[in-house]
């Protein structure tokens, strides 16, 4: 092969064969033949020369020393017509691995100077070397990962139901399509395949399906989504965060993740779970591996499982440090916070970490602004039940509570509340006291509980009501002495929003009995109170008719959820690929509604019993959650199976 001419050699390869005779030469001018032995370093990693070569002869192999390690990891074998070393021609610095010949060998050497006075004298080498580095690259990667590359362009009508099998939220959060299904094997095409965290996710999603992963163009996924998967999502796009995300340090700095394996994997997770609308991730250790799982629409999801001990060591004191809690403590739960931010936008994750059997367990929290639902008309299924929501909550004056379990949306509906209170005139002063502040209100002066230095709901709440506000949110009304001044700051011409933790409506003004509030003043502030839960909604991708003689459908009659004629319009989800198989997409709250009357006023003044009310609220405009489930049944939104999980027999309670 030595007798070849080095013009002729260099032509064979893939990155100068679209080279012109004359261009070949003129490279071939500066080129030069040098021999290696077996063992040979031909450069070691970090060493300064700026050269590449050509493999004529011989078999050499390519290096990485770990640092960590300690030792030299093989990337790569190079045999005759391969080349290697084009780092050393496109910038300046150390090598960033090591060559070595494995056998006697013949290179050919190009240095970079030489190269350089080529492109000089005819540029359109530099043309062709570019378009030879963009072959190669494109043909490595695709040898690396034994993965094709797939054009979409024209292919809309053909995707338009495939798409479908992986949820738009999903698709926009990974950047993923599937692009084609034979029985049970799909090919999801993605912008960035490459990206672990999001193939594991979208396998997870799919996993009643073999899964072949291919490359796509991000200007194919951009357009394709545009007009198959937003409208789907009311033409919102969900995919905001990218690799820009950082998060607030100590002293409020934006700081970068890093670049080691736990910060590309929180990295990762963040990025997916915020732009996935998930609202939680749980870290989770267990006796031989690890896991993590994000909720999404209540539903938990394996993000990563089979994750090393020591790696999953590494991101709880990760999430530690970040969060500001001592990565020293192993036995005590911690709870803490931290906010991650990308161009404009900020997230909130609230952090809660325990031991536990394996480890520790962490638990975030994420609370992301844009997810919350700002109209209230939207949390209600039909007009009648808004018009009572608003009497409900939108007064001038008086005290409206929001009540339930945590995690039942209480939030979202005081927020939507603040909403509407403000399209009314958008001149009220709006003050907020929470602990923490959830979401920020453009419009509101919002205040932060600080026990730690005594900055309490009650201290914060006496100081609002000297700076003339109109309404005032209270985060939460937890003892004797907040709903003291919660109630009397109502009685007093503002009117105040709060939450409580209670099962019901009723129970509720039971509750403010019992912290202290006199009964005249409850009576004459109350103006109402609602209660709710989240449920799951039917998927209605796959939804089917009940039987009538369905054993949940006929538990909804016992229940008195539901009539005997009511039955023919029950539905449950069969399970589908939308789904993943439960039946189930989204979640729907279901409210319960208590308008304070005034024969209701003067029961409560007197102090009157349990029974007594509710006697009382069966004469009024009263909805009780079980009717309100009994609405969302009959329309189709709740499967027979959720409501009487939610109301497993007759509602019988003991007077009080």
């Amino acid at each position: 092969m030595e007798t070849q001419p080095i013009s002729n050699l260099l032509g064979q390869t893939t990155l100068f064969g679209g080279h012109s005779e004359e261009s070949l030469e003129a490279i071939a001018q500066g080129c030069e033949m040098q021999r290696f032995s077996a063992g040979d370093w031909v450069f070691r990693q970090g060493d300064a020369t700026q050269e590449m070569f050509v493999v004529v002869e011989g078999e050499f192999v390519a290096l990485i020393t770990e640092d960590d390690q300690g030792f030299d990891r093989e990337l790569a074998e190079l045999g005759p017509g391969e080349h290697f070393g084009e780092v050393g021609i496109l910038e300046e610095g150390g090598r960033n691995a090591s060559v070595k010949a494995q056998t006697d060998g013949l290179l050919i050497a190009l240095p970079r100077e030489r190269l350089i006075e080529a492109v000089n004298k005819h540029p359109e080498i530099g043309l062709e070397l570019c378009r030879g580095f963009i072959r190669y690259i494109q043909m490595s990667r695709q040898a690396i990962l034994a993965m094709p590359f797939v054009d979409l362009d024209g292919k809309e009508k053909e995707l338009s139901e495939s798409v479908g099998l992986l949820s738009p939220r999903i698709s926009l959060a990974c950047q993923a399509l599937v692009i084609d299904r034979q029985e049970d094997l799909l090919t999801v095409g993605m912008v960035d395949p490459y990206d672990e965290f999001a193939r594991d996710f979208v396998r997870e999603v799919l996993d009643n399906y073999r899964v072949e992963i291919a490359g796509i163009g991000q200007q194919d996924f951009d357009r394709i989504a545009a007009t198959l998967l937003e409208p789907r999502l009311g033409g919102v796009r969900s995919s905001r965060i990218g690799e820009s995300l950082q998060y607030l340090d100590g002293d409020g700095q934006p700081t970068e993740f890093g670049d080691d394996e736990e910060a590309d994997l929180l990295r990762g997770l963040f990025i997916q779970a915020i732009n996935s609308a998930s609202s939680d991730i749980h870290f989770e250790p267990h006796s031989r591996s690890h896991r993590i799982r994000i909720r999404i629409d209540g539903s938990l999801f394996t993000a990563k499982e089979g994750i090393d001990e020591r790696v999953f060591r590494r991101l709880i004191a990760r999430i530690k440090a970040m969060s500001q809690l001592d990565v020293a403590n192993n036995r005590l739960p911690e709870d803490g916070r931290f906010v991650l931010v990308s161009d404009k936008e900020q997230i909130e994750v609230r952090v809660a970490i325990a031991p536990c059997l394996g480890g520790q367990k962490a638990a975030l929290r994420v609370i992301d602004p844009s997810q919350i639902r700002r109209d209230l008309s939207s949390l209600f299924v039909s007009k009648e039940i808004e018009r009572i929501s608003r009497d409900v909550l939108l007064n001038a004056s008086g005290l409206a509570l929001v009540v339930g379990p945590t995690g039942s949306g209480k939030t979202t509906t005081l927020y939507a509340t603040l909403n509407a209170l403000w399209d009314r005139t958008k001149t009220m002063n709006v003050t907020t006291i929470e602990n923490p502040i959830e979401y920020e209100l453009p419009f509101a002066t919002q205040m932060q509980v600080n026990p730690a230095i005594d900055l309490t709901f009650e201290r914060l709440l006496r100081h609002t009501l000297r700076q003339d506000p109109d309404v005032v949110l209270v985060g939460e009304i937890r003892d004797a002495e907040s709903a003291a001044i919660a109630t009397e700051a109502a009685g007093t011409g503002h009117l105040v929003l709060s939450s409580l933790h209670t099962d019901s409506a009723l129970d509720a003004i039971v509750r403010l009995r019992r912290l202290g509030v006199p009964p005249y003043l409850l009576s004459s502030c109350l103006r109402g109170v609602i209660a709710q839960r989240l449920l799951p909604r039917v998927c209605h991708a796959c939804e089917m008719e009940i039987k009538p003689g369905d054993e949940f459908a006929r538990e909804a009659i016992r229940a008195g959820l539901i009539a005997e004629e009511d039955l023919g319009s029950l539905q449950r989800g069969r399970g589908c690929d939308r789904c993943r198989s439960t039946g189930e997409a989204g979640r729907v709250a279901v409210f319960e509604l208590l308008l304070v009357t005034d024969s209701l006023r003067a029961l409560i003044e007197d102090e009157a019993g349990v029974h007594e009310m509710r006697e009382e609220l069966d004469r009024t405009d009263f909805l009780p959650m079980k009717e309100y489930a009994g609405d969302l049944l009959r329309k189709g939104v709740i499967s027979p199976e959720r409501a009487v999980a939610l109301f497993p027999k007759p509602d019988i309670r003991e007077a009080e």
